[in-house]
């Protein structure tokens, strides 16, 4: 134990600099952090530092932090002076994994811990959370560039190693990930994670190689293997996804087979094609109905896929799973537009004659949970269950609820309700009977993995003004005054099912100008 104690002061004096800058870097990102729930023009000029900190500064001093703490015994090589001491590996790597833990996580923790009590949140209301940001700051930053260092003799080389590492993991992600067709889902993936662990454990064992055996070539090829792993790992989830979305969203059940979707053109909303980003595909545009949604239940449609059928020529064509666009259902009857792409060649071919077109949407059910009322006040007042929120100005409406959540406990998905109140400005109309706004507060963050190392996450709830005359244009004579109740309503996934719609006689609207 004394040796190892001996090698983490060594290390301690050796590179206080590199450690200062990291405190700094720490530092700087933990005090302008709460830019991001400051909505005053000044904070929204400064976005881009907290884009800057935690994305450049931080991962550079832990880079340089590390290069030069695993350079100082180089594992490279049978020439280095240290070797004649009378260091036992063992104890140089537990010394080593002693001053990664004491001046990189111990601070990094504090600095997200920091943050969240500066947003008004606990940051041991949920200690579980705390496991999956270690884990992605280990995956992404520091275990790779520990295994990195200690495969490379000096700053010089590890800097092109992590070039090229970069390279590589940049190339492998675009393989992995690419969307069949350009087409992207947005159906929940809770294996992400795995590519995470994968790495993890491929760069761990690389440098427990690298320190009990100092070969080198033998640490390469783990890691090498470490890398096939991971890019194989993301390309099955990407190769399975449809299947996988196909089992989550295995079809209606009896009890709840309500839900129902029609076509239903009105006004501007008709069938119409639209030209996407890219000049080979045209996207088609569906208007339509959504209803039957149970009371006590809310539905959120995920993903939507479309099959064209030809009867004359027997011409078929589908899509994978694809959102543009996430839409969520109350009860009662709902208009509702849904997209599918197509590439051009396709359009082409199933235009000039009548098809077949059938829709399916992948829908999440949700059931309403716990309900929380909040007076609306100017400064932070907390929501039970939910966050911190505050009565902010926003756009060209007055106070709204401005909220901030915990990336370490995310709530459910939950709908923001409340009812304007009247004002004496004079010439103001406002229709009769109550005033009611609604908005939900999205906090479905799954995929986003890199999301988790940011503690605090600002959500935005725009409360816009309805009557039973329809949306209002203006919030003339109308506030949010303070001690508005604000009513917080939660919902909880219950299962996931298809809501499916068969059009007979379906033509493609003409090709856009």
């Amino acid at each position: 134990m004394s040796q190892i104690l001996h090698i983490f002061r060594k290390d301690t004096r050796m590179y206080w600099m590199e450690i200062l800058a990291l405190l700094l870097a720490l530092s700087l990102y933990a005090f302008l952090y709460p830019n991001r729930w400051n909505y005053s023009p000044t904070a929204m000029r400064s976005q881009y530092l907290n884009l800057l900190l935690p994305q450049v500064l931080v991962p550079a001093a832990c880079w340089l932090l590390i290069a030069r703490l695993i350079h100082a015994e180089s594992l490279v090589g049978d020439r280095q002076w240290w070797l004649t001491r009378p260091y036992e590996r063992k104890k140089l790597l537990a010394a080593k994994a002693l001053f990664v833990a004491a001046w990189i996580y111990l601070p990094f923790v504090i600095a997200e811990a920091v943050i969240l009590k500066e947003g008004g949140l606990s940051p041991l209301a949920h200690v579980a959370g705390w496991f999956p940001l270690l884990a992605i700051a280990s995956a992404y930053g520091v275990f790779p560039l520990i295994a990195i260092a200690a495969m490379t003799s000096n700053f010089a080389r590890m800097t092109l190693a992590l070039f090229a590492a970069v390279i590589v993991w940049l190339g492998a992600t675009a393989l992995a990930f690419m969307p069949r067709g350009g087409y992207e889902s947005a159906a929940p993936n809770d294996r992400s994670m795995w590519i995470a662990v994968i790495v993890i454990v491929g760069a761990a064992v690389a440098t427990l190689i690298q320190f009990a055996t100092r070969r080198v070539l033998l640490a390469v090829a783990t890691g090498a293997v470490t890398v096939l792993l991971a890019t194989g790992t993301a390309m099955w989830l990407t190769a399975t996804r449809e299947s996988r979305i196909d089992r989550a969203y295995s079809g209606p059940a009896a009890s709840h087979a309500s839900m129902q979707l029609a076509l239903a053109p009105y006004g501007l909303a008709q069938v119409k094609a639209v030209f996407s980003e890219r000049p080979d595909k045209i996207y088609v545009t569906v208007p339509l109905t959504f209803s039957g949604v149970p009371e006590g239940y809310a539905a959120q449609v995920d993903d939507v896929k479309a099959a064209l059928d030809d009867p004359a020529t027997g011409q078929h064509w589908s899509s994978p799973w694809w959102t543009s666009r996430t839409m969520r259902f109350l009860p009662g009857e709902h208009q509702a537009q849904v997209e599918f792409m197509l590439d051009r060649n396709q359009y082409e071919r199933f235009k000039p004659s009548p098809t077949r077109l059938r829709l399916a949407l992948a829908v999440t059910e949700l059931r309403a949970g716990s309900d929380t009322a909040a007076a609306l006040a100017a400064g932070d007042f907390p929501v039970r269950d939910f966050g911190v929120c505050s009565g902010r100005w926003l756009y060209r409406f007055p106070a709204q609820p401005m909220c901030r959540i915990s990336a370490l406990d995310l709530p459910p998905l939950t709908h923001v309700s409340t009812v304007w109140s009247r004002t004496n400005e004079p010439d103001a109309y406002v229709p009769p009977g109550p005033i009611t706004a609604a908005a939900w507060a999205d906090t479905s963050y799954d995929n986003e993995l890199f999301l988790r190392l940011l503690p605090v996450w600002p959500v935005r709830t725009l409360l816009y003004p309805h009557s039973i005359y329809g949306d209002l244009n203006s919030t003339r004579g109308l506030e949010l005054a303070p001690g508005t109740p604000i009513h917080f309503t939660q919902y909880n996934v219950t299962r996931r099912t298809q809501v499916s719609l068969t059009i007979p006689n379906f033509r493609l609207p003409d090709e856009p100008r």
